[in-house]
């Protein structure tokens, strides 16, 4: 399964991503959270060291992988190439992802499920197929 969180910018994705890595931890889950450059950075030396399938062997061993705005920088190649790496992972792996981000052209292709944040708070989840009829998300009011 690969949730991901969107929200703008300061409506408390990372926030959410890392409390429910804080809750699967005390659930006795294993539980990476891996900023994007450092996870390409990774990757990049495993193949120049022929350490590949170490590495990804090492990464299949985490239940919840934890990206936060993942695409931010990335060029078009990045993107398809990240693309690839966390359909791998799930595939082979079974690995769970939460990504938070607020670009969402290139996400809806690995998602299963979307959360909305609003605010620190997540407002609606759904899943892809309930996407493909979405056409309206209301936000809470702050009036009392």
């Amino acid at each position: 399964m690969n949730i991901i969180l969107i929200g703008a910018s300061g409506s408390g994705k990372t926030w959410i991503s890392n409390a429910s890595g804080v809750n699967a931890c005390m659930e006795r889950y294993r539980v990476q959270y891996i900023r994007l450059p450092d996870l390409f950075q990774e990757i990049e030396e495993a193949k120049i060291q022929g350490h590949y399938k170490k590495y990804m062997k090492k990464l299949s061993k985490v239940d919840l992988l934890i990206l936060d705005e993942p695409l931010n920088g990335l060029d078009p190649q990045g993107i398809a190439e990240l693309r690839e790496t966390l359909r791998h992972l799930n595939k082979k792996y079974g690995i769970t992802m939460v990504i938070s981000s607020h670009i969402l052209d290139e996400l809806e292709m690995i998602a299963t499920r979307y959360g909305f944040i609003h605010k620190g708070h997540m407002i609606e989840e759904i899943t892809v197929d309930e996407s493909v009829s979405y056409t309206h998300l209301t936000l809470p009011t702050n009036r009392e």
